[in-house]
């Protein structure tokens, strides 16, 4: 019997608090059909409960402000409508990389179908770099000074190829000798060990990491654009991501596995 009446008295008093806080919300919200979204019980919850409001200060809603990616550079403020995105290319890229060259900022990409590399300005005006042809590229790095670059595919055997190429002036020929800055240039270079599983840059790009796949494990060697290949690390392990965080650390760490 005192479980019975101690639950009515519960239900009672849910009751009178509910009732409590409508009256509490008629008296403090605007009334009428003009009443805004604030006021009112949801206004009052709203208040007690300020979670989900954008605009708790009143007034309109200022919007942040946002750097417009157009080639000025502009910096806007309030609702003006801006395309803050530029499609610099309408093709799909294997890699590309942003600097500042001497005709100012470009941005250099590597066409994934036919391997050539391109070069877009602040005018928006893409230019062919190369007219020689590296087919069905999976993944490219353009490095030391926008003048090597490493294509990384498949052949038709999927074998993993890696090409270290270097630009050079194709254009020239004995009969020609001057070079044309215009003319698209070619690429040259030499195949890495086959099958690497993964490659990084460092962050000035004049050096890669890589693994080289042996038969008791893989290679952490390092290339350098401006010397040699020097192993850095060797384990029996093959399955590793790698990074190159900073001039002085290069990263390993083991990929996650579903073995328990």
């Amino acid at each position: 019997m005192q479980k019975k009446t101690f639950i009515v008295l519960i239900i009672i008093l849910l009751i009178l608090i509910g009732i409590g806080l409508y009256v509490i919300a008629q008296k403090t919200g605007p009334q009428g059909d003009n009443a805004s979204d604030d006021g009112g019980v949801g206004g009052f919850l709203s208040n007690l409960l300020p979670f989900g409001t954008g605009n708790a200060g009143g007034g309109e809603e200022q919007r942040p402000v946002v750097k417009n990616n157009t080639p000025n550079g502009t910096l806007i403020s309030g609702g003006d409508e801006v395309n803050k995105l530029q499609q610099l290319a309408a093709v799909p890229v294997a890699g590309y990389v942003s600097s500042t060259t001497p005709k100012g900022h470009v941005v250099r990409y590597i066409d994934k179908e036919l391997g050539n590399i391109f070069e877009i300005g602040e005018d928006l005006q893409p230019s062919r770099i190369t007219n020689t042809t590296v087919e069905t590229v999976h993944e490219a790095v353009l490095a030391n000074d926008l003048t090597d670059v490493i294509y990384r595919y498949a052949d038709k055997n999927r074998v993993i190829k890696t090409y270290l190429a270097h630009i050079v002036d194709g254009s020239a020929s004995s009969s020609n000798p001057i070079q044309n800055p215009n003319e698209p240039k070619a690429v040259d270079g030499v195949y890495l060990t086959n099958d690497i599983p993964a490659l990084v840059p460092n962050q000035n790009s004049t050096a890669v990491l890589y693994l080289e796949p042996t038969r008791s494990g893989v290679l952490g060697r390092v290339l350098d654009f401006y010397g040699g290949v020097e192993t850095v690390f060797e384990s029996p392990f093959h399955e590793w991501n790698i990074s190159w965080p900073n001039e002085n650390i290069v990263a390993a760490t083991t990929k996650p596995s579903s073995y328990e």
